[in-house]
């Protein structure tokens, strides 16, 4: 039986929608060249194969715009943090906010699936419950290597 707290698939497909949808609209961002005509570039930065043009009021641009998938976006958002959060600390908070909502998920839903594959396969393999107990007996806490 998955444990109580366990996120349903569909909790976690919508935490990271709404982080994808999130940041895909975040505040300030323009969609077109045309939308930056007239305005001053503060700072171009490079995000990957993308780059992003800040500009003096707090408006941004991201090209190319063919290559933008949501961790594309995420990437330059990143990148581009330290120049656009000033004008827009409020839009980060909430990036945050679902960002982390998203890795708990995932950090539940990986437990859920490690457990399930555990109990799955008990009875099929009885040595399975001695090999995990000597897993946890000789556990020591190396670094984390996942953030």
């Amino acid at each position: 039986m998955p444990p109580a707290n366990s996120p349903s698939p569909e909790e976690k497909w919508e935490a990271n929608r709404a982080k994808v949808s999130f940041a895909e609209a975040f505040p300030g961002r323009l969609m077109r060249w045309s939308d930056a005509v007239g305005k001053t570039v503060d700072a171009v930065l490079e995000s990957g194969g993308t780059h992003v043009l800040v500009f003096s009021d707090g408006t941004f641009l991201i090209t190319p715009e063919a290559a933008l998938v949501p961790a594309a976006v995420l990437a330059a958002l990143a990148v581009a943090r330290p120049r656009l959060e000033p004008r827009h600390a409020e839009a980060f908070a909430t990036l945050d906010r679902l960002a982390a909502r998203d890795r708990e998920l995932t950090r539940r839903g990986k437990l859920d699936r490690i457990l399930g594959a555990i109990r799955h396969n008990a009875a099929d393999m009885p040595e399975l419950k001695a090999a995990v107990q000597r897993v946890l007996d000789e556990w020591t806490d190396p670094p984390n290597s996942h953030d």
